[in-house]
């Protein structure tokens, strides 16, 4: 089964790529600085799309740490990060993937989120057993002060102030000069109470840093029809 690659802007299609395949069950498209369009998928690998030319499909079998490509992340030095479920991190850059496994210290084969942490560190939020950063192709094991259950880091940020906010499936954390604390819930936008800890601006840490998910703007989509 053939299928194509739609562009929307304000409602209006602007562009049309043909993929020779059906992609498979989608996790997420995201779009990155020189206009390929990655297609992460359940089982199937990702699909690098380009602007022009032929698409190609990364898998296990070719580079890739796993084939459940859950996202495609990329950083300022345009390097392409691809969280897995079962595979950790991968790192692709020149055409080349670079694992980042149990054999540098992550424990967890699912990654959900990643986000530049200064210095060249990379953040690196799992499925279960918390955050991580990766320095110097070393990754350790960042302590939220929470012990009696599994963390689910399903987001990880820093916004222009430097503080790093760290989104779990049930609390928001936000680092300061103490060290990570919870953010009460009673101080998210829209509460009764005074709003003590400011919301924060993000600053984008590519060109591309808003068009990391399904929606590239809020004028502009990207979809798949078969």
């Amino acid at each position: 089964m053939v299928a194509d690659l739609l562009k929307y802007r304000h409602g209006v299609e602007v562009s049309r790529r043909h993929l020779p395949e059906a992609p498979g069950g989608l996790w997420r498209l995201s779009e990155d600085s020189a206009g390929n369009v990655w297609i992460c998928t359940e089982r199937r690998g990702v699909i690098q799309v380009p602007p022009e030319g032929t698409p190609r499909r990364w898998t296990s079998t070719n580079g890739l740490a796993s084939s459940n490509a859950r996202f495609v992340f990329e950083d300022r030095e345009k390097t392409l990060w691809v969280g897995t479920s079962g595979g950790g991190l991968s790192r692709f850059s020149e055409r080349r993937f670079q694992g980042h496994g149990s054999e540098n210290g992550l424990p967890e084969p699912v990654v959900d989120s990643v986000w530049p942490a200064g210095g060249g560190d990379l953040w690196i939020g799992t499925r279960g057993k918390g955050l991580f950063r990766l320095h110097d192709g070393a990754i350790t094991n960042v302590p939220l002060p929470v012990t009696d259950r599994a963390l689910y880091v399903q987001s990880v940020m820093t916004d222009r102030a430097g503080r790093t906010w760290v989104g779990t499936s049930q609390d928001l954390w936000i680092s300061d000069a103490g060290g990570f604390r919870r953010v009460h819930p009673d101080l998210f936008p829209g509460s009764s109470r005074r709003q003590e800890t400011p919301f924060p601006s993000f600053t984008s840490p590519s060109p591309q840093a808003e068009s990391q998910s399904l929606l590239t703007s809020t004028a502009t989509a990207v979809t798949v029809s078969l």
